[in-house]
């Protein structure tokens, strides 16, 4: 069930630190998806709704689906219950603003471990001494993370020089490293 799964997923991002609440939020929501659709699968959705997502950045769309499952306008246009698929959307739209919003946080991660890494005097994976932000041939160096499929992290270097395999529309040529805050060498 699609709806089950994107609810699954909107509970573990809405409750991210209480398993409690998280499986509660699961449950109430599996018991809902199981009901034929219509008017009382909407109502039954938006109770777990103003439950498990008030105070969340889900709040706005469990606001609009009491508003939605409370209205005379609740029809079926078009196979969706009015309400229903509002609810989808907003959950969607709620989770694309989460997804761009971490990306600062994710970048700037990533950036401080491949900084620290290239900055470092030792390699941080072999333990040899290195020449910070160089190779031992004096090549300027540019690394990047990689995780391989049992889940080990890896930093690999390469030379700054390494061209981008598909330029179209690039404005660089060149893979370029990324600095971190004041952690550039």
């Amino acid at each position: 069930n699609q709806l089950q799964s994107l609810l699954n997923l909107v509970c573990s991002t809405a409750q991210p630190t209480n398993v409690t609440l998280r499986d509660s939020c699961i449950t109430c929501f599996s018991r809902v998806t199981a009901m034929p659709e219509g008017p009382q699968e909407l109502n039954a959705l938006s109770t777990c709704a103003i439950q498990y997502f008030t105070n969340t950045s889900y709040s706005t769309c469990a606001t609009a689906l009491v508003a939605l499952s409370t209205s005379a306008l609740n029809v079926q246009p078009s196979g969706c219950y009015m309400g229903y698929c509002d609810f989808v959307r907003c959950l969607r739209r709620v989770n694309s603003v989460n997804l761009v919003n971490n990306v600062r946080f994710f970048t700037n991660i990533t950036s401080c471990v491949l900084a620290k890494t290239r900055c470092g005097p030792f390699n941080p994976i072999t333990g040899e001494p290195q020449n910070p932000g160089y190779t031992s041939t004096s090549n300027r160096v540019s690394n990047a993370l990689q995780f391989s499929e049992t889940g080990e992290l890896r930093i690999l270097a390469f030379p700054a020089s390494t061209p981008v395999s598909s330029s179209f529309c690039s404005t660089l040529s060149n893979l370029t490293q990324t600095s971190w805050l004041s952690n550039v060498c």
